[in-house]
């Protein structure tokens, strides 16, 4: 089916490019050749770049949990551009972002649709009717926004970078080609509205600084020793089961933070308590942003405990500053566990 926006050229239609033969390397001592032992030259063979592997056609087991969450998706037309990975997510993507998971409403917090809108008008898009996207040539950027009645779900996006088709980072699962409303379904709901790109934004990165990371590590494995080994045990296998839980395809195509704090396992995680809170800390070092909400969880002040009245309260550890994506507050809240009692 031709989508009725922008009209793409049938990917069938459309032959493969051919990666073109390399050009030859240029005869220059400096780059082509080196000396041997013997004075002479030996002539150093120059590789061409890998070819990539993507677009390629979903597996079988892709297939079966694409169509079964999107029932008007042609898997055997669509095609998987990124594999796999938590590092973003649709909405980074739609920004060409590939090195955070941002979602607005944990960003902005109010409403989740005005959240959107100040997200998008932050990097540099302009809202546009259905009507006016129609018109819009494949030169310019589009993203579709999403919605199902309880709000915001998702961001797919057209444009010179993303071939004849529609693209959607789904979650943490693959990135992959679409027709633009072959992800209408429960999981998603339907395109709300679009936004064009007519300028430049800014991107918001909080990195941990070299010298925090240095004492960060040292004072976590400091910490992780302290933890009874019954409670290590406990807490590793209950980490295992929700990593297995987050796979699942309704949870792993989400990109609400929100969707992915539950389950047997994460529930288990908690129930360890504040013992296990250098085993949080240490999942978030190794890149599990999601596990910082439970280390807000576990540091919340209790009203009726004594060390709130007492000279030195613990801290709740939570980002001061959330216009940022995940990893970002992920951040955040390590570097202020440096100098907490925690």
């Amino acid at each position: 089916m031709i989508d009725p926006i922008r009209s793409p050229q049938a990917p069938w239609l459309t032959p493969l490019a051919r990666p073109e033969a390399p050009a030859k390397a240029p005869v220059n001592p400096a780059d082509a050749f080196s000396p041997s032992q013997g004075g002479s030259v030996t002539k150093v063979q120059q590789q061409p770049p890998p070819a990539s592997p993507y677009p390629r056609p979903m597996t079988d087991e892709e297939k079966g949990d694409f169509k079964s969450w999107f029932p008007a998706l042609d898997v055997d037309t669509a095609r998987v551009t990124h594999e796999a990975t938590p590092r973003y997510n649709c909405i980074s993507w739609t920004t060409g972002n590939t090195e955070s998971w941002d979602w607005p409403p944990s960003m902005y917090g109010g409403d989740p649709v005005e959240a959107f809108t100040q997200y998008y008008t932050e990097r540099g898009f302009t809202p546009v009717t259905a009507e006016e996207a129609a018109a819009i040539g494949k030169d310019k950027e589009l993203v579709a926004y999403w919605e199902d009645p309880n709000g915001p779900t998702h961001g797919s996006v057209s444009g010179p970078i993303h071939g004849e088709r529609w693209e959607s980072k789904c979650g943490q699962a693959a990135q992959i080609t679409h027709g633009r409303d072959e992800l209408e379904s429960d999981v998603y709901g339907k395109i709300a509205g679009y936004w064009l790109k007519t300028g430049e934004g800014t991107k918001i990165v909080r990195e941990i600084p070299v010298e925090a990371q240095q004492r960060l590590d040292t004072k976590l494995a400091l910490r992780v020793l302290t933890v009874d080994p019954k409670v290590a045990r406990s807490f590793e296998q209950a980490y295992g089961d929700w990593q297995a839980e987050r796979k699942s395809p309704r949870m792993a195509m989400s990109s609400n933070p929100k969707d992915y704090l539950k389950g047997e396992g994460y529930d288990k995680m908690k129930a360890l308590g504040k013992e296990a809170l250098p085993l949080w800390m240490a999942k978030m070092r190794e890149g599990d942003f999601f596990c910082q909400y439970a280390v807000q969880e576990l540091t919340r002040p209790d009203e009726d405990a004594f060390q709130i009245k007492g000279p030195n309260p613990q801290p709740e550890l939570k980002p001061k500053e959330v216009r940022c994506s995940e990893q970002d507050k992920a951040n955040q809240v390590m570097v202020q566990w440096l100098d907490s009692q925690w």
